[in-house]
């Protein structure tokens, strides 16, 4: 049997914003279904554009939250994490027919798992650089990877020499987690 790796502080925060996350998304699940199997590729996209547009509005107007519940920048990044999963199920499961909870669920617990097994082996390669990063830095970095996707879901083509939308996606996903972290943490999630 093969040693366990200590788990370390960073996986534990890691997991953390994770359950949150996954515990929000199996509560909307059961109140709104898979509704959002109605987005076509670039829909789902765009859901998540609009989330990191509106916190790079927040911080570039120095306006935290607007009144409501759940309006804050920790609860886009949030719904960017939910909503890169939800991309990612669609990508690899066409159409727009209805998934059943459990599988629905089956397939969050399988994409969470590669996203956290792609933090561990990207934040030992680069020595956890996004605790040092401005939070303005991550979203930049989402909104570059958005970018990314347009690109590849509107020209075949632009998807000859690099990773797919899939791991993009994925990206996005850490960047989001990485944020609500430093936000746990007491960084302003307005720089």
């Amino acid at each position: 049997m093969k040693p366990k790796k200590p788990v370390t502080n960073t996986q534990k925060q890691y997991d953390k914003v994770f359950d949150a996350s996954q515990s929000v998304f199996e509560k909307k699940a059961a109140e709104y279904g898979t509704s959002w199997r109605k987005y076509r590729d670039l829909s789902a996209m765009y859901k998540i554009q609009i989330k990191a547009d509106r916190i790079r509005t927040l911080q570039e107007t120095g306006v935290q939250k607007v009144i409501g519940k759940g309006n804050g920048i920790a609860d886009e990044f949030a719904a960017i994490l939910n909503y890169s999963i939800v991309a990612i199920i669609n990508l690899e499961n066409p159409g727009t027919d209805r998934i059943e909870m459990k599988r629905l669920m089956v397939l969050y617990k399988k994409h969470r798992k590669e996203i956290t097994s792609l933090m561990q082996k990207k934040n030992h390669d680069y020595g956890e650089a996004w605790r040092k990063a401005p939070m303005a830095f991550l979203v930049d970095e989402i909104l570059t990877k958005l970018a990314r996707v347009r690109e590849i879901l509107t020209d075949p083509k632009a998807d000859a020499v690099s990773e797919g939308v899939d791991a993009n996606y994925q990206d996005i996903a850490n960047y989001a987690i990485f944020a609500l972290i430093l936000i746990s943490e007491g960084n302003d999630p307005m720089i």
